[in-house]
């Protein structure tokens, strides 16, 4: 009797043990080493209905110069925001609507625009960096007062500043509930993610377990990918191969990057240097829809699109020079599409600079009379102006 029990318990303990294994087995894995080296084209059609172009007013005053869209709101305005600037423009004409905040030192100033911050759409607010201390959020009407968020103070291990981690990156759960990323500057940080109210009360921790040897002679900072998808928060850090679903309650891991021999692990992030860095790939953006994942990755200097279907599981990387590596625009013919934002609507967006239109239609004189009306336009584009906007509706 005591061996029958004995050997149900193994048996009990050993199905339990098994479903954790299948569990961490069953998370997908985006096969970027493999797609590279067997690439594909991708159709843009496979993802939208339609493009919307937006060619934003450019004159002395509303000139930006690394202009990064950060939203949609509703069907009217587009935020647009570069490190010191936050304004917004009319998504049907482009027209220049106006500037939300200011740079400054003065109370109601920020010191960053925090360009990963889109619009909290909780509070109809947008936000910035204050100071080391607080985040400043901007009314969208400009009547309704300012707000202003409390952060978390961070007690660091260690004395050398160059070391000390730091909140580097923020999103927004609820309209009460802030997440920030901690920069592991050190290599040995022990916290990864803070969540905290508007007072900047941590309601909520997520431990680091990574880490790394810190070369005291070499300072980089990690690019953090935060994305607000149904109700949570994607969380892709450069190092870590894991993309993570982070709730109020909750860090789980969603996907997985297979980088295989392309990449840096991250206990090697400061010791992979010279020519080997080289041969070295990095992540340099990544989206995530009901049925896609969009990610770009930067190899020897050349940006590359890729897609990852979730239906399938198949990843695919898009190799073509003359698209500049980017999804095949076969809605209209014209320039290829690199996405670089989804709302909240369901609208992938992409962000083209003036200076490839200007150039396409020099490259294209054969083609531009086969385009829509409202594409031969753009043929008044130059160079130098703020960059074009394409708006497809997700499938």
């Amino acid at each position: 009797m005591k061996k029958s029990l004995l050997l149900l318990s193994l048996l009990s303990l050993f199905l339990a043990c098994e479903d954790k294994i299948e569990g961490i087995q069953s998370i997908p894995v985006i096969q970027i080493s493999e797609a590279f080296d067997n690439p594909s084209p991708i159709n843009l059609s496979e993802l939208v209905s339609d493009i919307e172009y937006v060619q934003l007013e450019t004159n002395s005053s509303t000139l930006y110069r690394f202009p990064h869209i950060c939203g949609l709101i509703g069907d009217s305005l587009i935020l647009l925001k570069d490190s010191k600037r936050i304004s917004l423009f009319n998504r049907r004409t482009g027209g220049y609507v106006k500037d939300l905040g200011h740079a400054g030192d003065d109370p109601e100033g920020y010191r960053l625009s925090a360009r990963n911050l889109g619009v909290n759409t909780f509070t109809n607010s947008v936000y910035a960096s204050r100071n080391q201390e607080k985040l400043i959020g901007y009314p969208l009407d400009g009547r309704s007062a300012l707000d202003f968020v409390n952060l978390p103070t961070i007690i660091n291990q260690t004395d050398d500043m160059m070391s000390a981690g730091f909140l580097s990156a923020y999103s927004y759960l609820d309209s009460t509930h802030f997440l920030g990323y901690i920069s592991n500057m050190s290599g040995s940080e022990k916290n990864r993610i803070l969540i905290f109210d508007r007072s900047g009360d941590v309601k909520k921790s997520f431990p680091n377990h990574l880490t790394f040897e810190n070369n005291p002679n070499r300072i980089q900072f990690s690019i953090t990918y935060l994305q607000t998808y149904n109700n949570e928060v994607m969380f892709k850090e450069t190092y870590n191969d894991t993309i993570f679903h982070i709730s109020l309650e909750s860090m789980e891991s969603a996907y997985v990057m297979s980088f295989q021999s392309y990449g840096i692990p991250y206990e090697e992030q400061e010791t992979v240097v010279g020519n080997d860095l080289k041969e070295r790939m990095r992540l340099t953006g990544i989206l995530e829809s009901d049925k896609f994942v969009c990610f770009e990755i930067d190899f020897q200097g050349v940006s590359y699109s890729g897609l990852f279907e979730k239906a399938s599981g198949e990843t695919r990387i898009a190799k073509n020079k003359e698209l500049s590596h980017g999804y095949v625009n076969d809605l209209d013919g014209f320039v290829a599409f690199k996405p670089s934002y989804i709302s909240r609507n369901g609208e992938l967006i992409s962000t083209i600079p003036a200076e490839r239109i200007a150039e396409w239609f020099e490259t294209h004189q054969d083609k531009i009379s086969s385009l829509p009306p409202h594409i031969q336009i753009l043929q008044n584009v130059q160079p130098e102006d703020n960059p074009i906007i394409m708006i497809g509706k997700l499938k």
